[in-house]
């Protein structure tokens, strides 16, 4: 004799019970074998695969920013933003409207001035600010060269800035690729 637990109240009664003495739940052959160990492995699988796409997500809205050599750097420094948008205005814009923020913004290089939300590193080590909008969970995201980390250390939430950057569409958040802190 050996011990199995009830598929309806999970108590362990003997396997050659007809019914739970806890719940009075009928038992028969079908229902008497233990939960497969099948089971646990799909469920290892589904989330090790969850994990393995949201990770590829996060690779992607990092789009490779963390190049960060001297010419892309001096170049910044040196380009006039086409666009001088806030980020109020800029985040509501692709809420409004996405396919008109697109030909608007998209691809151009733009200045945004804005509230510091946060400021943090991605899974691939680029560091990034968000800037604060009317929505409370999305934001400008503004992806830093590697050499504003030092700038972005100084950074306090709530402080008044202007990032310049090449916007990359909204993906959640509205991306801003490439950015100094001016």
């Amino acid at each position: 004799m050996s011990m199995i637990k009830c598929p309806e109240c999970g108590k362990e009664i003997s396997d050659k019970a007809s019914s739970c003495p806890s719940c009075g739940f009928t038992l028969n052959s079908q229902n008497t074998q233990p939960a497969p160990k099948s089971s646990k492995i799909k469920k290892v699988c589904l989330i090790g695969g969850i994990l393995f796409l949201v990770l590829i997500m996060i690779g992607f809205c990092s789009n490779g920013n963390s190049s960060d050599d001297a010419s892309s750097s001096k170049q910044a420094a040196n380009v006039k933003p086409e666009l001088t948008v806030s980020a109020f205005e800029l985040f509501n814009a692709f809420m409004e409207n996405e396919l008109s923020a697109n030909q608007t913004y998209k691809g151009k290089y733009i200045a945004v001035q804005g509230a510091v939300e946060s400021i943090g590193e991605d899974i691939v080590g680029t560091p990034y600010v968000t800037l604060k909008t009317s929505n409370a969970i999305l934001s400008v995201q503004c992806m830093l060269n590697k050499s504003e980390t030092g700038k972005a250390a100084n950074l306090q939430k709530g402080q008044q800035i202007v990032v310049q950057g090449t916007c990359d569409g909204k993906f959640g958040n509205v991306l801003i690729k490439s950015c100094s802190i001016k």
